[in-house]
């Protein structure tokens, strides 16, 4: 994957040279080289932004986050020393930011250093790609409109990515159409009651989002969450048709708290990640929960 830092790293080396300073520099204060701010975007941004979680700095922050804020100081510290470079880093954090308009405004004003120039240009028109697909139709009154438009732009991203040459772009484009496709999921969970067989749909869309981006960083997320759904869908019957009663429906109560109970061991199960933490206390609490069904139905 081609790296915005190694861009501008290249060009501060050249203009920086001699600039770099042995101090430490405490995490957010002013760096007195660009190439410093560089270098340390340079060694922890080198990730897949569809597959991996974004990496952290020794603070802990978020890599990108922490570049604009180092930027920032760099500007205050030294105004225009090095504009159209340090536009160049700015455009690179910000589109790991998924702030994209940000980004082709930053890398526009990068093109003006003629060393810049033809990268930055490239990555301009990457962005550009990117907003022209969120600037079609999107959310309208018409909830069955709304399904339709958030369907295509998931679709139109992941076409989108298998266009771009850089593999940046590319998981940039798969991130979107996640993103897409977590709106739909969102918009028919939330709306389920007043869907016909809205409860089915709402089920299907979360279990085709966490079958489409199994490889994606947020997959768990979308597992985690379909097992809170199963988890709401037998509380609720649980609240309207109560075990004590006759019109108890054991059968689906019990299936909607098993397969919260598989999907949840499953990521309990999964080594590393942060999601495994969340998933083994919410199997504590659904497997009481469960014992607590079973002994008022009785």
């Amino acid at each position: 994957m081609r790296s915005c830092g190694a861009a501008v790293l290249a060009a501060a080396l050249l203009l920086v040279a001699g600039g770099c300073s042995r101090r430490e520099f405490r995490p957010y204060s002013p760096h007195e080289s660009l190439l410093s701010v560089a270098t340390e975007y340079h060694l922890l941004a080198a990730t897949d932004p569809y597959t991996e979680r974004p990496m952290q700095d020794i603070t802990g922050r978020s890599v990108a986050r922490a570049t604009l804020s180092r930027l920032e100081n760099y500007e205050r510290l030294h105004p225009e020393r090095f504009a159209r470079e340090v536009a160049f880093l700015k455009a690179c954090a910000f589109e790991r930011l998924r702030s994209y308009a940000a980004a082709q405004e930053e890398f526009l004003l990068a093109a003006e250093e003629p060393e810049l120039r033809e990268e930055a240009l490239r990555r301009a028109e990457s962005n550009a790609s990117l907003l022209a697909v969120a600037a079609r139709a999107g959310e309208t009154a018409d909830l069955a409109a709304t399904l339709r438009a958030l369907a295509e732009r998931s679709g139109a991203y992941w076409e989108l990515s298998s266009s771009f040459g850089d593999p940046l772009y590319a998981s940039l484009a798969k991130v979107e159409s996640e993103q897409a496709e977590i709106d739909r999921a969102e918009l028919l969970v939330s709306a389920r009651a007043l869907l016909p067989d809205g409860n089915r749909q709402a089920l299907e869309s979360l279990r085709t989002l966490a079958a489409n981006h199994t490889t994606s960083a947020r997959g768990l997320e979308h597992v985690l969450w379909l097992a809170s759904l199963h988890r709401d869908l037998a509380e609720e019957e649980i609240r309207i048709r109560p075990p004590e009663s006759a019109a108890f429906d054991a059968a689906r109560t019990m299936e909607h708290l098993e397969e919260c109970l598989d999907l949840l061991y499953r990521v309990s199960q999964a080594d590393g990640r942060p999601e495994r933490l969340v998933a083994k206390h919410e199997l504590d609490a659904v497997l009481a929960l469960r014992e607590m069904v079973l002994d008022r139905a009785d």
